[in-house]
């Protein structure tokens, strides 16, 4: 028989920091275990969060692909429109332009010029008389630039001016007036420069009511979009999720999920269906197990 340890000996044997340290880690698996039958996500984590994303995402992405498109096909008509502009100006002034440089007419080719620089979004005008004199010329002054805040300033007409500026400069051959056609031979050219200001401030004015109004109208489709997904999805999923955390395991029989009667005929119904099937199944048979095996009811 052994002789009990000293008073002293068992005082000296006790050690606070290891029954503290097995105290602390039960409380851990304690809340461990409450905050995984609390259903507790973190908010950047959860379904909410991310399908919010998602559609606002996909909204925006969505939109800024349709604005590049109509942000295209407008430029295509912009251009359209100013080239038939130079051409009307051209058929205007040709017959008249081929008048003065065949009799070499320099108060008519003045008059020819100051009337077509009245002419709006004319920025230019030369007539030439073969193979390379020129007979009369008239320009106007290049246009202020188009200043403004931060958002005319990011999106003023001066950055889009590149669209037409291939457009900008034509010119036509001119005839002998008597031949009356384009065979003859060819006594001059005009040439003729057309203000690509006007025509890129009114494609900018597009852009930006574009970018903004698509942007807000993107931005309203994601939220619609985001509540819609919570309402019919998140929602009801999580509602099942609460009601399967709250199943306790050590009360055999005495656990069901409710009914959804909003959800009975979809995905989530059936889900709670073979659940309480399941369970049913699993508490009736869970005392008669003496070892594993599958359930067949």
């Amino acid at each position: 028989m052994t002789k009990p340890a000293p008073l002293a000996s068992r005082l000296f044997s006790f050690h606070p920091s290891r029954r503290l340290s097995a105290w602390w880690m039960r409380r851990v698996r304690q809340q461990r275990a409450l905050r995984r039958h609390q259903l507790n996500v973190a908010f950047w984590r959860s379904l909410a969060a991310r399908q919010s994303a998602l559609a606002l995402l996909s909204a925006v992405v969505i939109g800024g692909v349709l604005s590049l498109i109509q942000g295209v096909g407008q430029a295509e008509r912009e251009r359209a429109k100013f080239t038939h502009a130079g051409r009307m100006v051209m058929d205007l002034v040709e017959s008249t332009a081929s008048a003065a440089v065949w009799n070499l007419d320099p108060d008519l080719a003045s008059g020819l010029v100051r009337s077509v620089l009245a002419i709006d979004g004319v920025r230019s005008i030369r007539l030439v008389e073969a193979p390379d004199r020129v007979l009369a010329t008239g320009a106007h002054d290049a246009p202020p630039a188009d200043e403004g805040g931060f958002w005319r300033g990011w999106l003023s007409g001066s950055r889009f001016t590149s669209v037409f500026q291939d457009l900008a400069q034509t010119q036509r051959l001119l005839y002998r007036p008597s031949s009356g056609s384009h065979t003859g031979p060819v006594i001059g050219r005009l040439e003729l420069e057309m203000d690509t200001s006007r025509a890129a401030a009114d494609y900018a004015a597009f852009i930006r009511t574009t970018v903004l109004g698509g942007l807000v109208r993107d931005l309203a489709l994601g939220v619609v979009l985001a509540l819609l997904l919570h309402t019919f999805l998140t929602r009801p999923l999580r509602a099942v999720g609460l009601a399967i955390a709250r199943v306790d395991p050590s009360r055999a029989g005495a656990a069901r999920l409710p009914d959804f009667p909003r959800q009975a005929d979809n995905e989530l119904g059936y889900l709670v269906r073979r659940f309480n099937e399941w369970w049913f199944c699993w508490t009736a048979a869970a005392p008669t197990w003496s070892s594993w095996q599958p359930m067949t009811c």
